[in-house]
């Protein structure tokens, strides 16, 4: 609700308080992440995904169908980046 209404800010702080109650809920920390790209703080949101994407890869299926959809930004550059998180090059 707070994303909703433009408080980024809120959501964030509810996602952070989410994550620490259930702390092994991957799909909390991958919503978390993708709220962080979509507030502008990649370099925040770069760790989320890439402990996410070590514990479970097929999240990076997803991250590209966000894309897709416009519930992530349409920029290759940035995807690539994001779903390269934990991949040894």
């Amino acid at each position: 609700l707070a994303l909703e209404r433009g408080d980024v800010a809120a959501a964030l702080a509810q996602y952070g308080a989410a994550e620490n109650l259930v702390p092994d809920n991957l799909e909390m920390r991958f919503w978390h992440a993708v709220s962080l790209v979509n507030a502008r703080r990649l370099d925040q949101a770069l760790p989320l995904f890439r402990r996410i994407f070590a514990r479970e890869a097929r999240w990076r299926t997803l991250v590209r169908r966000l894309s897709r959809s416009g519930l992530l930004p349409r920029d290759e550059a940035l995807i690539e980046r994001i779903v390269s998180q934990g991949q040894t090059p």
